[in-house]
This record gives C-alpha cells, structure tokens and sequence, in this order.
C-alpha cells in the first residue's frame, strides 16, 4: 500500500492591494477604533471640567486635530492620541468594507446588517452636520418675531451708521478675521 505524500493545497498569497483590504475590513481595526473612541471620550470628559466643552470638543474631535496629547488635572499625560474625528473615519471605512461588504449575507443575518448600516448613516450623519451646520439661538417671545439669531460658537462684531434714525449697510467682521493675541483686525 503506497501513501503519496502530496502537501495539502497552498493557500494563494495574498496581492498586497488584498492585504490592504483585509487589515481595513478586519475585526481587529473595528476593535481598536472603538477602544480609542472610548479613550479619546473619557479623557474628553475629564478634561472638560478644566476647559469648557467647545475648547474640549475642537481639540478632540475636529478634523484638523490628526494627533493630540489628552490633559489630567492640567498635566500633560504622555500618550499620543489620535484625532477622534479622524478614528471615526477609519471606523467608518471598516464598517463599511467589513460591515457591509465582507460580512455574511443571507436572511439570518439581516439584522446584523440593520445594525451595521445603522452606525454607518450616524457615523455620516455626525460628519456632514461638523462640516456643514450652523448652531445657534433665535430667542423669541410670544406675539414677537426677530431675524437674528446668535451663533453658540463664533463671534463677531457688526457696525452700521445710522442716519436720520435708520442703520445703513451693515459691516460684520467675522471671529475668524480677528486676531485674538493683537486684538485687531486681520
């Protein structure tokens, strides 16, 4: 009786645009995001009671904070972190390549997909309104009406002449035109 010794079949070595793919669509990735947004959120809410929720949440979470090092008690903690709206975006590619893409499709699975799909449109959602909405206060009282409204974050300064009792063209400097440590116009 002869046994041939033939090795079992050899997996394809992967293209290095497949590997790619498989670290960016991996289980792994999704649990290091997450485990950074935890990070980035608790020492968010640390540092907060120091520095106000605006300053917190810009230095965290705006996309031009790629790396950031997280404060305690006003002591630098020695832990470079990245930005949480760059993690979320990482987070986003991952659920969409591995949540939706790789992940197993069929009637049993439907609800994992729901999920998937939900985390997707909040994660988009949390995006478009960074980029584009604007947030602020119309404060007005019953019978009264306004067109003015006070945005929470920005700052600026309005001057008009007023002639005969009646504003001319107004002139808005914007918070960003001005310069904070000259305290003058840009």
């Amino acid at each position: 009786m002869e046994i041939s010794e033939t090795p079992p079949p050899r997996n394809a070595t992967r293209s290095l645009p497949g590997k790619i793919y498989d670290v960016l669509s991996g289980f792994g990735l999704a649990t290091i995001t997450m485990l950074l947004l935890g990070l980035l959120t608790w020492f968010a809410t640390l540092e907060q009671i120091d520095n106000g929720l605006y300053p917190t949440l810009t230095k965290y979470f705006d996309w031009k904070a790629v790396f950031l090092l997280p404060e305690l008690n006003g002591k630098m903690v020695p832990l470079p972190l990245p930005g949480g709206y760059w993690v979320c975006a990482v987070l986003l590619l991952n659920l969409i390549l591995g949540g939706i893409v790789r992940i197993r499709k069929g009637w049993r699975h439907y609800g994992n997909l729901i999920a998937h799909f939900g985390i997707i449109f909040m994660l988009a959602g949390g995006g478009v309104a960074h980029h584009f909405s604007e947030r602020g206060n119309m404060a007005v009282g019953e019978g009264e009406s306004s067109n003015a409204a006070e945005d929470y974050f920005e700052y600026v300064v309005e001057v008009t002449e007023i002639k005969d009792g009646k504003a001319g063209n107004i002139q808005v400097i914007r918070g960003k035109d001005i310069d904070e440590d000259r305290k003058s116009v840009v």
